[in-house]
């Protein structure tokens, strides 16, 4: 970490990687300090620059999927293709 962030800000940073929309209110509970003294905390390390951003990370059943229709030969065995076509990552037979 930088040397103007100190233990408390590393509480925080923690925190905030193990869950970006926590409260203020419940770090500061957790760290011991008050909601604004959080607040501006974060503002500041948000303007230094040590944190460029909140995100999210979508789970497995956030995925988005879609119908795909695939063209066999009529001379093609079928199952074959399909045994192969289901080997792959992310396919599943509906």
């Amino acid at each position: 970490m930088s040397s103007s962030v100190d233990e408390t800000d590393e509480k925080i940073i923690r925190i905030l990687q193990a869950d970006s929309r926590k409260a203020f209110v419940e770090i500061a509970s957790q760290i011991g300090l008050s909601e604004s003294a959080v607040r501006r905390r974060v503002k500041n390390l948000v303007d230094g620059g040590m944190i460029k951003r909140f995100t999210i990370e979508l789970g497995a059943s956030d995925k988005t999927s879609a119908i795909t229709l695939i063209s066999v030969s009529s001379t093609a065995d079928t199952s074959a293709v399909t045994a192969r076509l289901m080997k792959l990552t992310g396919v599943e037979v509906v």
